[in-house]
C-alpha cells in the first residue's frame, strides 16, 4: 500500500474499520487454517496501518489480542515465519505500545502535537 492508499484508508473511520475488520477475521482464521504466507501479509498490513498516528490508537483497541501474543504465548502461529516477519511483528507491537504511552502522557512525545495533517488520519469521532 502506498502513501495515497494509506491516506485514503485512514480518511474516515468507516474505511479504517472495514479494513481492520477484514484483517481481524483473517487473523482468527489463522487459528483454524494457518498459512505462513498469508500471516506475513497480514502483519505487513497491520504495520503499514500503524504508520498513521490515529490508526495506531485505533489498532490498540481493534487489533486481536492474539496478534500481540504471537511473540510470546501464541508462538505456534509464528514458528514458521521468517526472521524479517518476526522483526516486523515485533516492531508493530513496539510501535503500538509506544503510541499508548504517548497518548497517556503527551509530554513524553518527542513529536509533540505535530502528527501530520488531519486529512491523512481516520475520523474516529464519527
Amino acid at each position: 500500500m502506498d502513501n495515497n492508499g494509506l491516506t485514503y484508508l485512514c480518511m474516515t473511520a468507516e474505511r479504517f474499520f472495514a479494513v481492520s475488520t477484514v484483517l481481524n477475521n483473517m487473523v482468527e482464521n489463522q487459528l483454524v487454517k494457518p498459512s505462513t504466507r498469508l500471516l506475513k501479509h497480514i502483519i505487513k498490513c497491520y504495520f503499514r496501518l500503524s504508520e498513521n498516528p490515529r490508526a495506531q490508537m485505533a489498532l490498540n483497541t481493534t487489533m486481536p489480542t492474539i496478534v500481540r501474543e504471537m511473540l510470546n504465548e501464541n508462538k505456534k502461529l509464528t514458528d514458521n515465519l521468517d526472521e524479517s516477519s518476526k522483526k516486523l511483528l515485533s516492531s508493530l507491537i513496539e510501535t503500538l505500545q509506544h503510541s499508548v504511552r504517548r497518548h497517556q502522557n503527551p509530554a513524553c512525545d518527542e513529536l509533540g502535537s505535530s502528527q501530520g495533517s488531519l486529512e491523512a488520519q481516520p475520523n474516529v469521532d464519527q
